[in-house]
């Protein structure tokens, strides 16, 4: 073998040697820092398997588990604190799913002996309420329960024929108004849990969470005229004025407006009076 070829592979070796030594120098010199062993903990009470939403609890879905005492957040149970105890919520139902280990809450259930799911995800001083819907009306079927939506409400208006102008410049025949908002999706047809695979599922109607006031609005609404579902984001909870918002066929209908305003024209420079004298001369009088 050549000898410069002999040296330029020695020298090689040479350098990947001290890189690896290098390397181990500073992986011992900078050791990962230690779990402190003096971070104080406490039990607190978590799911033990996965626990289905509407479930009357059992024994056996729940165990204690440690946890850090100063990651401790509202509603969560500690053993031998001053929250309610696992008995005390053995036989109730679920007002939501839990996944295995997760922290088991006291808002998560609900005192019912009723088997109905639906009975146990309602909060306090509401009602379940369904509505008819369709694909379209229902955001193309990508609705789950757990989602939240804004009810909206197209209907027919009834226009006099002798009505003033300013209301046929208002609206001709339609309209459609914001009803209710974020009103909380509690199933679609009879599936009150979101898919495994957390898809979107077309129905045929929508059971919405509604106060007393809201369940009297969507009753009249539903005869009034067609309702629509509108899908609101994560987490926006923003309630927005809308009683003073107008949305009609003439507001959104530029042809529309345009004809209006044109047939207002046109009556505005046609009224007139016609006065024959005795000599057979026409006066015009036009009146705006």
């Amino acid at each position: 073998m050549n000898r410069n070829v002999l040296i330029v592979l020695a020298g090689s070796l040479l350098t990947a040697i001290i890189v690896g030594l290098i390397a181990q120098s500073a992986l011992k010199s900078d050791p990962a820092p230690a779990v402190s062993s003096s971070v104080e903990k406490t039990q607190i009470l978590v799911a033990a398997a996965a626990i289905p939403e509407g479930k009357k609890v059992e024994k056996t879905d729940l165990k204690w588990q440690e946890w850090p005492s100063d990651a401790l957040f509202p509603g969560v149970i500690e053993k031998g604190g001053d929250s309610i105890t696992p008995d005390d919520v053995i036989g109730l139902r679920t007002k939501r799913s839990f996944d295995p280990e997760e922290p088991f809450l006291e808002s998560g259930v609900v005192a019912t002996e009723s088997k109905n799911v639906l009975t146990a995800k309602l909060d306090k001083n509401k009602r379940a309420m369904a509505i008819d819907v369709s694909a379209e009306s229902m955001v193309g079927g990508f609705l789950v329960p757990g989602d939240y939506v804004d009810v909206i409400m197209t209907y027919k208006v009834k226009i006099d024929r002798d009505a003033n102008q300013e209301v046929k410049n208002t609206v001709q025949s339609l309209a459609s108004e914001v009803i209710l908002q974020n009103l909380r999706v509690l199933a679609i047809d009879q599936l009150a849990e979101p898919a495994a695979e957390d898809k979107g599922k077309v129905g045929r109607t929508v059971t919405l969470e509604v106060d007393v006031k809201q369940q009297q609005i969507l009753a009249l609404a539903g005869t009034l005229g067609d309702l629509h579902l509108a899908l609101r984001g994560a987490g926006d909870d923003q309630i927005i004025d809308t009683n003073t918002e107008t949305t009609t066929d003439v507001t959104i209908g530029k042809t529309l407006n345009k004809v209006t305003e044109l047939q207002k024209t046109k009556r505005s420079t046609s009224d007139t009076v016609r006065v024959i004298s005795n000599s057979g001369i026409v006066d015009r009088a036009v009146y705006e």
